[in-house]
């Protein structure tokens, strides 16, 4: 039963995601930056009840700062400035190679091998992108 709620706080989030985009895009002659600062940090206060700061180390929050930073604010920061350039359609096909990536960085990264049916996943999601923008390109 536990893995059904963490489905529904994936699809969620996928659906808030999309939802984002087309209104980023939809409304792209206004500034969406605001919104996504306001939107990462009432992330932040909704989880906080859920935290345990006493638990966390000193390079543990290092690693969470830096995470926050990178991986989060300017990930969310360069979705927000692309989904006004692009279709919504493109920059949710671009934001799903997070899916295949992260595996990949934390085998790299940690050497922790994910199991093949990871690898599979991850390899018809990026030819789904490639084919995707070659198609593009030669429409062009």
């Amino acid at each position: 039963m536990g893995n059904i709620f963490g489905d529904l706080l994936a699809l969620t989030m996928s659906a808030l995601m999309a939802l984002m985009m087309v209104t980023v895009r939809k409304n792209r002659h206004v500034s969406m930056l605001p919104a996504s600062c306001l939107s990462a940090f009432a992330c932040a206060a909704i989880v906080l009840p859920l935290a345990h700061p006493s638990h966390v180390t000193s390079l543990d929050l290092a690693l969470l700062a830096l995470f926050g930073v990178t991986q989060f604010g300017l990930g969310l920061l360069l979705l927000t400035i692309g989904s006004r350039l692009i279709s919504a359609t493109r920059a949710s096909l671009l934001a799903n190679l997070e899916l295949p990536c992260a595996p990949l960085w934390v085998w790299l990264a940690f050497g922790e091998v994910p199991p093949n049916l990871t690898f599979a996943g991850g390899g018809i999601v990026c030819a789904a992108v490639l084919l995707e923008l070659a198609a593009d390109r030669h429409h062009r």
